[in-house]
Protein backbone atom coordinates (compact mmCIF):
# COMPACT_ATOMS: atom_id res chain seq x y z
CA UNK A 1 0.00 0.00 0.00
CA UNK A 2 1.35 3.42 -0.96
CA UNK A 3 -0.17 6.90 -1.07
CA UNK A 4 -2.14 9.00 1.37
CA UNK A 5 -5.65 10.16 2.09
CA UNK A 6 -5.20 13.35 0.07
CA UNK A 7 -3.94 11.86 -3.21
CA UNK A 8 -5.45 8.37 -2.84
CA UNK A 9 -3.94 4.95 -2.21
CA UNK A 10 -2.37 2.33 -4.49
CA UNK A 11 -2.83 -1.28 -3.38
CA UNK A 12 -0.15 -3.42 -5.08
CA UNK A 13 -1.19 -7.00 -5.78
CA UNK A 14 1.16 -9.79 -6.88
CA UNK A 15 1.02 -13.57 -6.65
CA UNK A 16 -0.62 -14.98 -3.48
CA UNK A 17 1.80 -15.45 -0.62
CA UNK A 18 2.47 -18.93 0.70
CA UNK A 19 -0.08 -19.65 3.40
CA UNK A 20 1.33 -19.87 6.91
CA UNK A 21 0.14 -19.87 10.51
CA UNK A 22 -2.57 -21.90 12.16
CA UNK A 23 -6.24 -21.99 11.30
CA UNK A 24 -6.97 -19.35 13.91
CA UNK A 25 -4.40 -16.96 12.45
CA UNK A 26 -5.79 -17.42 8.94
CA UNK A 27 -9.33 -16.93 10.18
CA UNK A 28 -8.36 -13.51 11.57
CA UNK A 29 -7.02 -12.25 8.23
CA UNK A 30 -8.84 -9.43 6.42
CA UNK A 31 -11.95 -10.92 4.79
CA UNK A 32 -11.94 -8.62 1.75
CA UNK A 33 -9.97 -9.16 -1.44
CA UNK A 34 -7.86 -6.28 -2.80
CA UNK A 35 -10.52 -5.57 -5.41
CA UNK A 36 -13.30 -5.55 -2.80
CA UNK A 37 -11.31 -3.18 -0.59
CA UNK A 38 -10.71 -0.81 -3.52
CA UNK A 39 -14.41 -0.89 -4.39
CA UNK A 40 -15.29 0.06 -0.81
CA UNK A 41 -13.00 3.11 -0.64
CA UNK A 42 -12.93 5.44 -3.62
CA UNK A 43 -9.42 6.75 -2.76
CA UNK A 44 -7.83 3.27 -3.19
CA UNK A 45 -6.53 1.97 -6.54
CA UNK A 46 -5.40 -1.60 -7.26
CA UNK A 47 -2.37 -1.88 -9.54
CA UNK A 48 0.33 -4.33 -10.60
CA UNK A 49 3.62 -4.24 -8.62
CA UNK A 50 5.78 -3.64 -11.71
CA UNK A 51 7.52 -0.28 -11.88
CA UNK A 52 7.10 0.82 -8.25
CA UNK A 53 10.12 2.59 -6.68
CA UNK A 54 12.43 0.41 -4.59
CA UNK A 55 13.68 3.16 -2.26
CA UNK A 56 11.56 4.90 0.35
CA UNK A 57 11.12 8.65 0.34
CA UNK A 58 11.58 10.84 3.41
CA UNK A 59 7.81 11.02 3.72
CA UNK A 60 7.41 7.21 3.79
CA UNK A 61 6.71 6.29 7.41
CA UNK A 62 7.08 2.65 8.59
CA UNK A 63 5.95 1.11 11.88
CA UNK A 64 8.37 1.50 14.79
CA UNK A 65 9.21 5.12 13.92
CA UNK A 66 9.44 7.56 16.81
CA UNK A 67 7.25 10.59 17.35
CA UNK A 68 7.30 13.46 19.83
CA UNK A 69 4.56 15.33 21.67
CA UNK A 70 4.24 17.90 24.41
CA UNK A 71 3.48 16.21 27.73
CA UNK A 72 1.13 17.67 30.31
CA UNK A 73 4.15 18.80 32.38
CA UNK A 74 5.31 20.98 29.48
CA UNK A 75 8.26 18.76 28.55
CA UNK A 76 8.73 16.89 25.29
CA UNK A 77 7.97 13.16 25.41
CA UNK A 78 8.51 10.37 22.89
CA UNK A 79 6.61 7.25 21.87
CA UNK A 80 6.66 4.92 18.88
CA UNK A 81 4.32 4.03 16.03
CA UNK A 82 2.81 0.58 16.46
CA UNK A 83 0.93 -0.07 13.25
CA UNK A 84 -0.14 2.09 10.34
CA UNK A 85 -3.59 1.54 8.90
CA UNK A 86 -6.97 3.03 8.07
CA UNK A 87 -9.87 4.17 10.19
CA UNK A 88 -13.49 3.21 9.54
CA UNK A 89 -13.84 5.81 6.78
CA UNK A 90 -10.71 4.70 4.94
CA UNK A 91 -8.54 7.59 6.13
CA UNK A 92 -4.95 7.16 7.34
CA UNK A 93 -4.53 6.31 11.03
CA UNK A 94 -1.75 5.18 13.37
CA UNK A 95 -2.08 2.78 16.31
CA UNK A 96 0.08 3.52 19.37
CA UNK A 97 -0.09 3.32 23.17
CA UNK A 98 -2.96 4.78 25.16
CA UNK A 99 -0.73 6.05 27.97
CA UNK A 100 1.08 8.24 25.42
CA UNK A 101 -2.16 10.09 24.65
CA UNK A 102 -3.11 10.05 28.35
CA UNK A 103 0.06 11.97 29.20
CA UNK A 104 -0.14 14.46 26.33
CA UNK A 105 -0.78 18.11 27.07
CA UNK A 106 -1.51 18.73 23.38
CA UNK A 107 -2.89 16.27 20.82
CA UNK A 108 -0.34 17.23 18.12
CA UNK A 109 2.41 14.69 17.35
CA UNK A 110 5.66 15.35 15.45
CA UNK A 111 7.77 12.74 13.66
CA UNK A 112 11.16 12.34 15.32
CA UNK A 113 13.36 11.42 12.35
CA UNK A 114 11.73 13.68 9.75
CA UNK A 115 10.67 17.31 9.93
CA UNK A 116 6.93 16.66 9.58
CA UNK A 117 3.86 16.75 11.74
CA UNK A 118 2.42 13.24 12.05
CA UNK A 119 -1.15 13.85 13.21
CA UNK A 120 -3.20 14.35 16.36
CA UNK A 121 -4.20 11.97 19.13
CA UNK A 122 -7.83 11.00 18.71
CA UNK A 123 -9.58 8.28 20.65
CA UNK A 124 -7.57 6.36 23.24
CA UNK A 125 -8.02 3.97 26.15
CA UNK A 126 -5.96 3.77 29.34
CA UNK A 127 -8.33 3.74 32.30
CA UNK A 128 -8.71 0.12 33.45
CA UNK A 129 -9.23 -0.82 37.08
CA UNK A 130 -8.36 -3.98 39.00
CA UNK A 131 -12.02 -5.01 38.88
CA UNK A 132 -12.39 -4.06 35.23
CA UNK A 133 -8.99 -4.13 33.40
CA UNK A 134 -8.81 -2.16 30.17
CA UNK A 135 -6.55 -1.71 27.17
CA UNK A 136 -3.61 0.59 26.48
CA UNK A 137 -4.21 1.88 22.96
CA UNK A 138 -4.43 5.17 21.11
CA UNK A 139 -5.28 6.22 17.57
CA UNK A 140 -3.50 9.10 15.87
CA UNK A 141 -5.85 10.67 13.32
CA UNK A 142 -5.72 13.70 11.02
CA UNK A 143 -2.55 12.28 9.47
CA UNK A 144 -0.42 14.77 7.55
CA UNK A 145 -1.38 14.28 3.86
CA UNK A 146 2.29 14.73 2.87
CA UNK A 147 3.10 11.40 4.52
CA UNK A 148 2.76 7.85 3.23
CA UNK A 149 2.15 5.32 6.01
CA UNK A 150 3.76 1.97 5.18
CA UNK A 151 2.63 -1.53 6.25
CA UNK A 152 6.23 -2.36 7.20
CA UNK A 153 8.12 -2.44 10.51
CA UNK A 154 11.63 -1.07 11.02
CA UNK A 155 14.43 -3.42 12.08
CA UNK A 156 16.81 -0.48 12.67
CA UNK A 157 19.83 -2.25 11.12
CA UNK A 158 21.19 0.88 9.40
CA UNK A 159 21.20 4.19 11.29
CA UNK A 160 21.91 6.09 8.06
CA UNK A 161 18.95 4.53 6.25
CA UNK A 162 16.20 3.54 8.71
CA UNK A 163 14.05 2.06 5.96
CA UNK A 164 16.82 -0.22 4.63
CA UNK A 165 15.61 -3.27 6.56
CA UNK A 166 11.94 -3.76 7.34
CA UNK A 167 9.44 -6.56 7.91
CA UNK A 168 6.22 -6.41 5.93
CA UNK A 169 3.03 -6.71 7.96
CA UNK A 170 0.52 -9.07 6.33
CA UNK A 171 -1.96 -9.89 9.09
CA UNK A 172 -2.55 -10.46 12.77
CA UNK A 173 -2.80 -13.42 15.11
CA UNK A 174 -3.37 -14.30 18.75
CA UNK A 175 -0.24 -14.46 20.97
CA UNK A 176 0.79 -17.93 22.15
CA UNK A 177 2.94 -18.59 25.21
CA UNK A 178 6.40 -19.82 24.20
CA UNK A 179 6.29 -18.23 20.75
CA UNK A 180 9.07 -15.86 19.60
CA UNK A 181 8.27 -12.15 19.36
CA UNK A 182 10.14 -9.01 18.27
CA UNK A 183 9.62 -5.35 19.07
CA UNK A 184 10.43 -2.21 17.11
CA UNK A 185 10.70 1.14 18.89
CA UNK A 186 12.63 4.42 18.76
CA UNK A 187 14.70 3.89 21.95
CA UNK A 188 15.95 0.30 22.05
CA UNK A 189 15.18 -0.31 18.37
CA UNK A 190 14.71 -3.95 17.24
CA UNK A 191 14.79 -6.53 20.04
CA UNK A 192 13.43 -10.05 20.23
CA UNK A 193 12.38 -12.45 22.96
CA UNK A 194 9.68 -14.93 23.96
CA UNK A 195 6.00 -14.64 24.89
CA UNK A 196 5.67 -15.73 28.54
CA UNK A 197 1.90 -15.53 28.89
CA UNK A 198 -0.91 -15.03 26.40
CA UNK A 199 -3.16 -13.43 29.04
CA UNK A 200 -1.74 -11.25 31.81
CA UNK A 201 -2.72 -8.26 33.95
CA UNK A 202 -0.47 -5.24 34.46
CA UNK A 203 -0.71 -2.49 37.05
CA UNK A 204 0.86 0.77 35.84
CA UNK A 205 0.59 3.23 38.72
CA UNK A 206 -2.97 2.18 39.48
CA UNK A 207 -4.15 1.67 35.89
CA UNK A 208 -4.84 -1.98 35.11
CA UNK A 209 -4.34 -3.31 31.60
CA UNK A 210 -4.99 -6.77 30.18
CA UNK A 211 -2.69 -8.13 27.49
CA UNK A 212 0.09 -10.62 26.87
CA UNK A 213 3.49 -10.73 28.59
CA UNK A 214 6.83 -11.08 26.80
CA UNK A 215 10.47 -11.11 27.88
CA UNK A 216 12.59 -8.78 25.72
CA UNK A 217 14.55 -5.52 25.98
CA UNK A 218 12.53 -2.29 25.91
CA UNK A 219 12.88 1.23 27.28
CA UNK A 220 10.91 4.47 27.71
CA UNK A 221 10.01 5.85 24.29
CA UNK A 222 9.41 2.38 22.86
CA UNK A 223 5.81 2.64 24.13
CA UNK A 224 3.31 1.98 21.38
CA UNK A 225 5.88 0.35 19.08
CA UNK A 226 5.28 -2.74 16.95
CA UNK A 227 5.16 -6.22 18.48
CA UNK A 228 5.39 -8.89 15.80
Amino acid sequence: VTGNAGSGFVLTVGEPATEFGGAQARAMAAPMTAEEFAATYENVTVTDPQGLPENFAETDIPNGSGYLFLASDGLASACSIGFNGFNATGQDAVISAGHCAEGAGNPLTILEHADYELGSFGTYSFDGTEANPGTDISVIDSINPELTLLPETLQWANAEDLEATTVQITGSTTPVAGAPICKSGRTSFWTCGTILSADALFNAEGTWTEGFQAELDAAPGDSGGSMI
